[in-house]
């Protein structure tokens, strides 16, 4: 190996491995630790092969202030650096451990900075001992927008995080997008969450003001913004453009939808309705629930008689003690009525919805539907959808040939 080899260190056996403890080296005056090439394809320029019993290590780089293992490729769709398991418990092709950094880390300036692939397991693995710490870190360091993380998977799942306690998958963005996920397959789902035994699939929240949890936009004469194919609750108040119900037409279900609007009101109104029919004297009593009090104030009262007129039918009792009276009318005769309440529930109370608000300064002179009045979108709505075009843009590029 020549003279600039130092004297304290001693040539060892390339290619095999040292069955007693190892405590040698090889390094040249220029700084580069080992040096080897081949020739030959599907060989290696340098094996190290580990045959202890308790487990060490094929081939270990270590470095002060560089760069302990780096691997170089010219080649195209080859590797830098390359490793494999063929264990049959399931090992580590590539393992990377860090005390107070990065485990493994990889950088790109026009592609990925760390790919795994599996043909039947895990693609990529991280894992970390330290709180608030990262198994697997990816960065984007790129103007034009790309991934700190990408997967992508033939039949199975892209990417996939799972925590017995914690996060499967984070993702955080300071002026993009935390989480994306695309499909352009049929019947393919950009994002899925999965929820069982009382557990939550997705969870986003709003923090701030003018901040949105979710924010879904449909984008086609027949796109669909949300679809829920079971029951929704909402805890919160629901504000909306309009509502109805659509159901299958119970005349042609099978080729029309009926819809019908809601009822709505300037007022948390609650409405009871039915019918009664008059004793002889022309009076009935109504019972109503035993919460009907607590629950509602400000009583409104519709009498209809059926059958005949009554212009002597009156309400002879306001509601009280869970009932009210009904008098005047004729013995036998059917009288429809209705009555309406105000919410006084402790909830209603404290979140009275405003009949009438004026926009923030910065909404002013913008929309909620800036296609009906030729504005601009409300400042929260436009940020969101200059990320979204943004993402299209950038998606339309990497498809583009």
């Amino acid at each position: 190996m020549g003279e600039n080899l130092p004297q304290a260190l001693a040539p060892v056996l390339l290619g095999r491995a040292n069955t007693e403890t190892a405590t040698t080296s090889v390094s040249n005056a220029k700084g580069t630790a080992l040096s080897a090439a081949t020739s030959s394809d599907g060989d290696s320029a340098l094996t190290g092969a580990d045959t202890s019993r308790t487990g060490g290590a094929g081939v270990t780089g270590t470095s002060t202030n560089g760069t302990g293992v780096a691997g170089t490729t010219s080649g195209d769709g080859k590797s830098g650096v390359a490793g494999t398991d063929d264990s049959s418990g399931g090992g580590f092709a590539v393992y990377g451990t860090s005390t107070s950094g990065f485990g493994v880390y990889g950088t790109s300036t026009n592609l990925t900075g760390v790919a795994g692939e599996s043909a039947n397991a895990t693609g990529a693995s991280g894992l970390t001992y330290g709180d608030g710490q990262m198994g697997v870190h990816g960065i984007d360091a790129s103007t034009e927008g790309g991934y700190g993380v990408y997967g992508t998977s033939r039949s199975g799942s892209g990417v996939c995080g799972t925590s017995p306690d914690g996060t499967g998958v984070v993702g955080t963005s300071t002026a993009g997008v935390g989480v994306s996920g695309v499909t352009y397959g049929d019947n393919g789902l950009g994002v899925f969450g999965g929820a069982y035994a009382g557990t939550t699939a997705v969870y986003a929240f709003g923090d701030g003001d003018n901040s949105i949890g979710v924010y879904t936009e449909a984008i086609g004469s027949r796109a669909i913004s949300v679809f829920a194919a079971g029951d929704v609750t909402v805890t919160g108040s629901l504000s909306k453009g309009g509502g109805s119900f659509r159901i299958d037409h119970p005349l042609d279900p099978a080729n029309k939808y009926l819809y019908h609007s809601f009822v709505e009101s300037p007022d948390m109104m609650n409405v009871y309705n039915g019918t009664v029919v008059l004793d002889r004297d022309g009076r009935a009593v109504v019972g109503l629930a035993d919460w009907f009090e607590a629950l509602n104030r400000d009583y409104r009262y519709q009498l209809t008689p059926i059958g005949g007129p009554a212009p002597d039918l009156h309400i002879a009792a306001k509601v009280s003690g869970g009932q009210f009276a009904i008098a005047g009318g004729t013995a036998g005769q059917e009288v429809s009525w209705q009555v309406t309440g105000i919410r006084q529930d402790a909830w209603a109370n404290a979140h009275r919805i405003p009949v009438e608000e004026t926009k923030p300064a910065e909404d002013q002179g913008r929309y909620l539907h800036p296609e009906l009045h030729h504005g601009e979108p409300i400042t929260s709505i436009a940020r969101v959808r200059a990320h979204a075009e943004r993402y299209r843009q950038r998606q339309d590029r990497q498809a583009a040939p």
